[in-house]
């Protein structure tokens, strides 16, 4: 693990510490990868390649996305109550953090102000962690700034 995973959870933190609700609370790996897509729409395909390779070589594990690159939601059936995979050809980023960050904030809380924070957290939620904000950065970014 290195700086970008800190970011990820310090976006986390700061959604939960804003608004009272935990942003993904997913009980399984997959759950949570399906609620980052939810959030920021498909993977990249070197990141989906690259999980494929290491499940099956390195954990033994039948892995998240199938050999078209489709994510296998491990669901329990509402009806039988049993475990299905259902095969999601895309997720779209359908996750309003504006609207969850509106919806949260007080009546002193400054429209600009939310919009830096939405900002902010949309640059750390990046999915390929050679592209998410770094912490030097975040500690330029103009919510930082201010706060």
């Amino acid at each position: 693990y290195d700086f970008p995973v800190d970011m990820w959870s310090l976006g986390c933190c700061l959604y939960e510490m804003f608004t009272g609700k935990v942003l993904f609370p997913g009980q399984t790996n997959n759950e949570m990868l399906k609620m980052f897509m939810e959030l920021k729409g498909r993977f990249p395909t070197k990141l989906m390649r690259r999980h494929r390779q290491v499940y099956q070589e390195k954990f033994l594990m039948e892995p998240h996305f199938d050999d078209g690159l489709r994510f296998c939601s491990r669901e329990i059936d509402r009806v039988t109550g049993t475990p299905v995979v259902r095969t999601l050809n895309t997720i779209h980023g359908t996750k309003d953090l504006a609207a969850a960050l509106m919806a949260a904030k007080s009546h002193s809380d400054d429209k600009k102000l939310l919009m830096e924070l939405k900002d902010l957290l949309d640059k750390i939620f990046v999915i390929d962690p050679a592209k998410r904000l770094s912490v030097t950065d975040a500690l330029q970014h103009p919510f930082v700034m201010r706060t």
